[in-house]
């Protein structure tokens, strides 16, 4: 459980377990929206109408002195990865830390890379992913999507071996983009919004196989509950087509998002 929007903000992970498999997010927001979605979601297409859920357990917890929008535990190296994205337009950040909450490093992105609100964050080998909830509002004048993969240079010179050390302290690390996908929420395939919000504020990302999973996660100001429903899509790497998404409304979780 993540939760943001505060300056000290405690981290806990959890381990979710069914049938003895490990499920992995990597993102703050998308891991309050329900475990069960994720689930859904990594499993193929729900067999059934009910909502179900999972039981977590907390294994660690720790602070950071800035609001974490994004989380990645990086098998390879026995990091975990919290990228924090509040400063819409600005610089954004990405700590690595052992999962006793040791910090290993401290990465800076700057603006000049075109970033909006980051706010999920993958690796898959060479390639690295950053979700931007609010990329498609500013695409006049920066990147503009609502998902990157650009090359994963290990900017800290962390230990591929998984000794969880890192050759750096701090590094700045201004990603070349090798790709972006932009989701439009009125799309039919998606339908989100209700018709007040054209935007899908991409809110996390888990990439596996063929296909990324994203979540519109994120209500507009001023109401911040405005514009069900919303959804969890599955979306092919290869042409951003919509190949299933599940929609939901605060009722469908028990809370908003």
């Amino acid at each position: 459980q993540v939760a943001s929007n505060t300056a000290l903000v405690p981290l806990t992970l959890a381990v979710l377990q069914r049938v003895g498999l490990p499920l992995r997010l990597s993102m703050a927001r998308f891991f309050r929206v329900s475990a069960c979605l994720a689930w859904c979601a990594l499993m193929g297409p729900p067999k059934v109408a009910a909502v179900s859920t999972y039981s977590a357990t907390a294994v660690s917890s720790f602070s950071l002195p800035k609001s974490p929008s994004g989380l990645f535990f990086y098998e390879t190296q026995n990091l975990l990865y919290v990228l924090c994205g509040t400063n819409t337009n600005g610089d954004h950040y990405l700590y690595a830390f052992t999962t006793d909450g040791t910090q290993k490093c401290f990465i800076t992105i700057p603006e000049s890379v075109g970033m909006s609100r980051v706010d999920g964050f993958y690796i898959v080998g060479s390639t690295a992913y950053i979700a931007d909830s609010q990329g498609p509002i500013y695409a006049s004048t920066k990147l503009g999507g609502s998902l990157y993969a650009m090359t994963w240079t290990n900017p800290c010179s962390c230990d591929d071996a998984g000794g969880a050390s890192c050759s750096s302290s701090s590094a700045t690390w201004e990603p070349t983009i090798t790709n972006t996908w932009t989701l439009n929420a009125e799309d039919s395939s998606i339908g989100d919004g209700g018709g007040n919000d054209q935007y899908f504020r991409n809110s996390g990302v888990v990439v596996s196989g063929d296909y990324f999973y994203a979540v519109n996660g994120v209500h507009p100001n001023p109401s911040l509950t405005c514009c069900y429903p919303k959804s969890l899509v599955k979306v092919a790497l290869s042409d951003n087509s919509i190949a299933s998404k599940w929609a939901f409304t605060a009722s469908t979780i028990g809370h908003d998002v």
